[in-house]
């Protein structure tokens, strides 16, 4: 009988595969956290009946409504910025509520030089996913991801309003090549990793 060496066997089991999933264990969570005020979407809107459109101060008074400016991953944006900003947003998210959000501000307010937009990022996910897969990795995301928008005009607040996904509760597969193949075979032969 012929002996082939490890790496072909190796080879052999994992190139022909098509099995969805080789192990489901627990699946390992990870978070995704970037948020300065507010932990939550109801929050922010909570907090945003202390400002009041076409009275609120900007930026003096929205620290005083719960809105500092100063706050941790706070953003400032002067003018038309805030267009760009929410156009990348738009072209990076495959969601649709987030597509139709980046068309909000345009229809609500005029952004001219004179505007200077605050953007308060509310992201808090927990993903979870297959540790080891072949071709198909199971995804779960829980949590929030979006920004809240306050836009002042002449130094006054002329608009504000969440953008994103309030509440996020999204199964989802990624599918690749290869997978997470190398934690798979350290798995199965441990004693090959040094």
């Amino acid at each position: 009988m012929r002996k082939f060496p490890l790496w072909v066997l190796l080879f052999a089991l994992t190139a022909g595969c098509s099995v969805k999933n080789v192990s489901t264990p627990e699946l390992p969570a990870y978070h995704e956290i970037m948020t300065g005020l507010f932990k939550s979407a109801q929050e922010a809107r909570f907090r945003a009946l202390n400002l009041k459109v076409g009275k609120t101060r900007c930026p003096e008074e929205l620290k005083e409504a719960g809105f500092d400016p100063d706050a941790p991953n706070v953003m400032a944006l002067l003018g038309s910025e805030i267009r760009q900003y929410l156009e990348k947003a738009k072209e990076a998210s495959t969601n649709q509520t987030a597509r139709k959000d980046a068309e909000k501000p345009e229809q609500k307010t005029s952004l001219q030089e004179n505007s200077t937009s605050f953007i308060y990022p509310i992201k808090r996910i927990t993903i979870s996913k297959d540790q080891f897969f072949f071709h198909t990795q199971d995804i779960f995301e829980h949590g929030v991801d979006g920004i809240y928008v306050v836009i002042c005009k002449d130094r006054i607040v002329d608009y504000h309003d969440f953008y994103g996904r309030a509440v996020v509760d999204e199964p989802r597969k990624r599918e690749q090549i290869g997978g997470s193949i190398t934690d798979y075979i350290k798995t199965l032969f441990p004693f090959l990793v040094p």
